[in-house]
């Protein structure tokens, strides 16, 4: 055998085990890890339609679903639509605390853009004097400010994380009450007005802008009992 032929042999017995070793590696990447990585889960976020539809993350690059259009959602296969309608304020109810309190609660706050997340509103009772040191810095994740609402001052402290499809804002609202420092604490979620379209976007700008639920806490202290 001259040596051109053994040379020539030798690249084709390369190249040979090079298409080996790719097709073995593509059997096994489409067997398990294809499947795999189309398997992991996306984010629990969602968006609302123009419509008021849900759709939600899906697929290998976890994209939002297309929005359905009246040609294409029919029956069973259309995606769960919001509610367009904001809750109406319900008859309130009241709590009763193992420690023996009291206090009346509205069911629901009425609202379509901020919804209550931690609800009925959790009351504690602390020996220390009311005081409120409130921060400068409006735009800071934590904020405290001394707030007047029915002639009763409430130091409230909210702190505003995000959440899906949203905020999540908590609260605590400290007062006077009997001798001590009473605090209601809830949390409250601000939807994503950014993800609606209009006229709903600007509904939820407007409502969650005038949206103040200190006369709703000055309402519940005025019924604690004892």
């Amino acid at each position: 055998m001259e040596e051109s032929d053994i040379k020539n042999a030798i690249k084709f017995m390369f190249w040979f085990e090079i298409a080996i070793v790719v097709a073995v590696a593509a059997y096994f990447f489409n067997l398990y890890l294809k499947p795999y990585l189309q398997s992991k889960a996306c984010p629990a976020e969602t968006k609302t339609c123009s419509d008021g539809s849900i759709v939600k993350r899906s697929g290998p690059n976890c994209e939002f679903a297309p929005c359905p259009s009246k040609a294409s959602c029919q029956g069973e296969s259309c995606p769960a639509k919001a509610n367009p309608a904001a809750p109406s304020a319900s008859a309130w109810r009241k709590y009763s605390d193992p420690a023996g309190f009291s206090f009346d609660y509205p069911a629901q706050l009425g609202k379509m853009y901020v919804v209550a997340v931690d609800w009925p509103p959790q009351l504690r009772f602390s020996q220390e004097v009311f005081s409120c040191l409130q921060t400068d810095n409006a735009m800071a994740a934590i904020v405290t400010r001394l707030v007047a609402a029915g002639g009763r001052n409430y130091c409230v402290t909210s702190e505003s994380r995000p959440a899906a499809g949203g905020t999540n804002r908590s609260y605590a609202f400290s007062f006077p009450q009997s001798g001590r420092t009473a605090i209601f604490t809830f949390t409250l979620r601000f939807a994503q007005c950014a993800d609606y379209a209009e006229p709903q976007r600007s509904a939820c700008l407007a409502e969650q802008k005038s949206f103040d639920p200190a006369p709703t806490v000055n309402s519940m202290a005025r019924t604690i009992k004892f």
